[in-house]
């Protein structure tokens, strides 16, 4: 692995929450302060609980303060917003921000509020269609159109790629394959022990899987036609007929994250951060935060440890 690279970034009387990668580089988000590294430095929200980026602006979110704060990348112009009730998750679609709220039941989206399912916490988009999950009653809402299916309760995480969404269940410890396009489930299959948390990369689905202490990887097919035309029951399924586990962990990973042939691995318990795109795992830290590491374009991961200084696992800076 090439050198790690620290930058001090705030003071360390400063708590730092979270790191997103941008068009424009790494936006940290601190108590009270965002800040393009190398760029503008703007007033943020107090209890900065995650960010998300967009092509032209970053959001930084406060589910405390039931606020947002929208940055313009190349100008550091910020707008402050209220959300509804308990915003837990938030993406862009295209040029317009969805913030899901998840005790006021709505998705905060181009100035209006959208009701959901109680229970809803979990969104995701592709081809800038947004979809949200409930894990109480089990349903899947594509948000544009309002069409509404039920998949099974109490998934922890699911992703979606185009016309296939994959749902993982800790509980039964079963990953069901869904074709968003016509709202109905294709498959399922047994995988690991007690699975967490989904990263689709460019040709596999990791799952995280804290009881095994593992990252298991499962090939998928390129698309759900050809794999039907081939008449596989694997094809039903999304997934390719063969999986494999990375490595053993030493902390039991419960979060995966991918971003092209990227991978990294993170155990919310002990804050540790893994690189696992190799063949073994490894380590580049010890403290990190639950939202304070991301993945950039170029396929580094970043991420701020302890004594609030970012980091990235080689290349030049």
């Amino acid at each position: 692995m090439k050198r790690l690279i620290p930058v001090l970034l705030v003071a360390a009387s400063m708590q730092a929450q979270s790191i997103v990668a941008t068009s424009k580089g790494i936006v940290v988000a601190t108590g009270g302060a965002i800040e393009l590294r190398g760029g503008w430095r703007v007033e943020g929200v107090r209890n900065p609980s995650f960010a998300v980026a967009g092509r032209d602006e970053v959001a930084v979110i406060d589910s405390l303060a039931n606020e947002a704060v929208i940055v313009e990348l190349k100008t550091g112009r910020a707008t402050r917003h209220k959300t509804g009730e308990t915003p837990v998750d938030a993406l862009f679609a295209g040029d317009d921000l969805y913030i899901l709220n998840r005790d006021s039941h709505t998705i905060s989206a181009k100035g209006k509020e959208i009701p959901v399912a109680p229970g809803a916490s979990i969104m995701r988009e592709s081809r800038s269609k947004v979809y949200v999950y409930s894990p109480i009653s089990g349903t899947l809402t594509d948000v544009l159109s309002s069409r509404v299916m039920t998949v099974a309760p109490y998934a922890s995480d699911f992703r979606v790629d185009g016309n296939l969404a994959w749902f993982v269940f800790p509980r039964t410890a079963k990953l069901i394959t869904v074709d968003v396009a016509a709202m109905r489930v294709l498959g399922e299959r047994k995988v690991g022990g007690v699975p967490m948390s989904i990263g689709l990369a460019q040709q596999s689905i990791a799952l995280a899987d804290p009881s095994s202490k593992r990252v298991w990887i499962l090939a998928r097919e390129e698309s759900f036609g050809r794999a039907f035309l081939r008449g596989f029951l694997r094809g039903l399924t999304g997934l390719g007929g063969s999986s494999r586990a990375s490595s053993a962990f030493p902390t039991g990973v419960d979060r995966v994250a991918a971003r092209g042939a990227v991978l990294v691995a993170y155990d919310s318990a002990s804050g540790s951060l893994y690189r696992c795109d190799g063949k073994s795992p490894v380590r580049l830290s010890q403290s990190v935060a639950p939202h304070a590491f991301a993945i950039d374009n170029s396929g580094r991961a970043w991420w701020l440890d302890a004594a609030f200084a970012l980091h990235h696992d080689g290349g030049d800076d």
